[in-house]
């Protein structure tokens, strides 16, 4: 997991929890530690040991670079962190049955499709008409025809 290099900026109106930590390193750990919201980034104040721990990055709209306050050390995860509440394996699976299911389904209304057309009069039509029977046993006007033009 790599770290942003710590600036002397801030974004404590999006912190979400606070803790009370001897250095920036414990902080940094804290971050990577959390399991209740996905934490992003962190700030640090050294003068009084608070651990800011935060879910947005320096793109948000409360980041200050330099902080207006003094002393704080603000850090975010660059790579390598994961909200521990979506699993990408149960997303991705989801994904692909769906995918596979959409094909399948498909395939079988195509195949039905297939099955149920039949040539006009059993000869290919000039303009390449295609009649469909709900009933293809039992041709006539009273058998629902629909016509598909290719």
């Amino acid at each position: 997991m790599s770290w942003r290099e710590p600036t002397t900026s801030c974004s404590w109106i999006d912190t979400y929890k606070q803790y009370s930590t001897s250095t920036f390193e414990i902080c940094k750990k804290k971050c990577i530690e959390e399991t209740d919201v996905l934490c992003s980034s962190i700030e640090y104040n050294s003068s009084n040991g608070s651990c800011g721990l935060s879910s947005v990055r320096s793109r948000s709209q409360n980041y200050e670079e330099p902080c207006s306050a003094d002393g704080y050390i603000y850090s975010e995860i660059l790579n390598g962190k994961r909200d521990p509440r979506v699993s990408t394996e149960a997303v991705t699976s989801w994904w692909l049955y769906a995918f596979v299911g959409s094909i399948v389904i498909i395939a079988l209304v195509l195949m039905a499709i297939m099955v149920m057309c039949r040539r006009r009069n059993g000869q290919p039509t000039v303009d390449n008409e295609i009649e469909l029977y709900s009933n293809p046993d039992r041709r006539g006007p009273d058998q629902n025809l629909i016509y598909l033009r290719m």
